[in-house]
C-alpha cells in the first residue's frame, strides 16, 4: 500500500537463475546429500540478473519500476510434500541450496519472496514463481537438471482520490468509497501544505461513535494476473497491525490525557494469523464508538498505516534447520509517512482517515 502503486506502472518480469549441480559437489568437504528417507538431494546454485534494474531509481514500495530498484535481499523455500527448505541472500549474492527432485508446481512447492531489507527488516515488494527448468517451461526439478528459471512480479497497489483506489471503505451504508447513495462528497483529498497546495492525500471519511466500519486494501499484480497462483506461497505469521496518529498539520490538535486521537479502534481481520492468504484483500475492522468518560472528540483525523508478517509458503522450519523469515507486506517503505503518488515517487504508505462531521474545506 496516495495517487501511486505499492508497485504501479509498467511491470517487467524479473529473471533469477538457478543453477544446480546434482552429481559433483561444489566443495571438496560437501558431499552428496540426502533426505532422511534416503533420497538424493540437488545443489542449487541461486543468482540473481542485477543488470535487468534501474538502479537510478530510488527505492519505492509498491511500485513495479521503484521495486526493481528497491529490491536488495531474496528468500526462496521449496516444499516437497514432506520437508521444507529455504535459503535467503543479498543482492550481488549467491544462494546455494539443497532440495529432492519433485515437480515444484504452484506456489505452495516453490516460491521466492523478493524485497527491501533494512536493519534487519524485510518489506516484501515482489514475487516469484518457478518457470522454468533446462530452458523449458515448468517445475520439475530431476537429479539432472541444470538450471530453473523464477519470473518476479510486483505487487501493485494505488491509494487515491478514485473509485479504483487500493484502500476503500467499504461500510457501512453510505460510507463505502464509491459511494451507491451520493451522500458523500466526490473523493475529498487532505491537503498537507497551506503554500503548497498539490501537496494532498486522498481522505476516506467515515462516521463518528460507530461499530461495525469496515475496509480493505487490494494486493494487485501487473498485467491481469492473478493473485491466486501465489497465495498458497503466503502464510500469513501473525495477526497484522495498524498504528494511528494524529496527522501533521490536522486542525483537530486535541491534547487529552486519555486519548490523542479521539476514539478510533481499527484492527486487521483478514488474512488471519496461521492461514495462507485466500485472496488479494486485507480487511480491516474499524470502531470509532465512544468508550472513555469523559468522552474523547467525535469529529477528528487520524493517518493509519498497517504491516502484516507473513512467510514464504509455512512457518514451518527447514530439513537443515533453517527458519523461515518474516516479512511484512506494508503500504510503503516508509510506512508512517504520507504517500503522496507516483509523480514524486513518495515512500509513504499512510491512509488519512476523517472521523465525524470533519471540515477538509477549512483544512491548512
Amino acid at each position: 500500500m496516495v495517487q501511486r502503486g505499492i508497485f504501479a506502472g509498467i511491470a517487467a518480469l524479473l529473471a533469477l537463475a538457478v543453477l544446480s549441480c546434482p552429481d559433483t559437489p561444489v566443495e571438496e568437504d560437501n558431499p552428496t546429500r540426502y533426505t532422511p528417507d534416503g533420497r538424493p538431494l540437488v545443489l542449487l546454485t541461486i543468482g540473481t540478473d542485477d543488470t535487468r534494474r534501474d538502479q537510478s531509481l530510488s527505492s519505492r514500495a509498491l511500485n513495479d519500476t521503484l521495486a526493481r530498484a528497491g529490491i536488495n535481499f531474496y528468500e526462496v523455500a521449496f516444499y516437497d510434500g514432506t520437508a521444507y527448505y529455504r535459503t535467503s541472500w543479498t543482492r550481488g549474492q549467491s544462494g546455494r541450496l539443497f532440495v529432492p527432485a519433485f515437480d515444484y508446481a504452484g506456489s505452495g512447492h516453490a516460491i521466492l519472496f523478493a524485497g527491501s531489507q533494512h536493519e534487519n527488516n524485510l518489506t516484501l515488494l515482489a514475487l516469484g514463481l518457478l518457470a522454468s527448468v533446462d530452458g523449458t517451461p515448468g517445475a520439475v526439478i530431476t537429479l539432472t537438471t541444470r538450471s530453473v528459471e523464477f519470473s518476479i512480479v510486483p505487487l501493485l497497489s494505488d491509494v487515491k482520490a478514485d473509485p479504483a483506489s487500493s484502500f476503500s471503505i467499504t461500510g457501512p451504508l453510505g460510507y463505502e468509497t464509491v459511494d451507491v447513495l451520493n451522500r458523500l462528497p466526490a473523493f475529498p483529498v487532505f491537503p498537507l501544505s497551506a503554500t503548497n497546495p498539490g501537496r494532498q492525500v486522498p481522505l476516506f471519511l467515515i462516521p463518528a461513535d460507530s461499530l461495525g466500519i469496515e475496509a480493505s486494501f487490494a494486493l494487485t499484480l501487473p498485467d491481469g494476473m492473478q493473485f491466486s497462483s501465489y497465495q498458497n506461497g503466503i502464510f500469513a505469521a501473525g495477526s497484522g497491525a495498524v498504528a494511528n496518529r494524529i496527522p501533521d498539520g490536522s486542525p483537530t490538535l486535541l491534547v487529552l490525557p486519555f486519548n490523542v486521537y479521539g476514539e478510533l479502534d481499527i484492527t486487521v481481520k483478514s488474512p488471519v494469523s496461521g492461514s495462507h492468504f485466500t485472496g488479494n484483500l486485507i480487511t480491516f475492522a474499524i470502531s470509532t464508538e465512544i468508550t472513555t468518560i469523559p468522552a474523547g472528540p467525535q469529529d477528528f483525523y487520524s493517518k493509519i498505516s498497517f504491516q502484516v508478517p507473513v512467510n514464504a509458503i509455512k512457518n514451518e522450519v527447514s530439513d537443515d534447520g533453517t527458519r523461515p523469515l518474516t516479512w511484512y507486506i506494508r503500504g510503503g517503505l516508509q510506512n508512517d509517512q504520507y504517500d503522496e503518488g507516483t509523480a514524486i515517487n513518495s515512500l509513504g504508505g499512510a491512509i488519512v482517515l476523517g472521523i465525524g462531521d470533519v471540515d477538509y474545506n477549512l483544512l491548512p
